[in-house]
């Protein structure tokens, strides 16, 4: 086979292929999880939850209360200085905590997540700043 047949074979192989999605990405297994925290993370530091893969009809708390996702603390940009989460594969669920140690506005974050079906289904935010 010459080598301009063959590159057209590789194009098409590659373009037939199916792109891989958030689907792919977040499951309930320990490395799914892992992903769904590290991206949630990359959305707080951002303020921008546009990179997360929410399911229909997420749930979405602060400080207890359902709260409207719009308008919630995950629109706010952070500089998260230190994280570390726990993964449980057997509920699908992750908890981060979050130290933003800002002088100006420092926040601790407790953050739930709950995957179902590769999506996050439920976030749950516990957070508590100066005064």
């Amino acid at each position: 086979m010459s080598a301009h047949k063959l590159g057209w074979v590789v194009l098409a192989a590659v373009l037939a292929a199916p792109a891989t999605g958030f689907a792919a990405e977040i499951s309930c297994a320990r490395g799914g999880l892992q992903r769904a925290v590290d991206l949630y993370v990359d959305a707080q530091t951002k303020g921008d939850m546009s990179s997360l893969p929410l399911a229909k009809g997420l749930g979405y708390y602060e400080n207890a209360v359902p709260a409207d996702i719009g308008m919630g603390l995950i629109h706010k940009p952070m500089k998260i200085d230190h994280q570390w989460s726990l993964l449980d594969t057997s509920t699908c669920q992750a908890f981060i905590e979050s130290i933003v140690a800002d002088k100006e506005n420092p926040y601790v974050l407790g953050t739930r997540l709950r995957v179902n079906h590769d999506k996050i289904a439920e976030i749950e935010i516990l957070w508590t700043t100066t005064g």
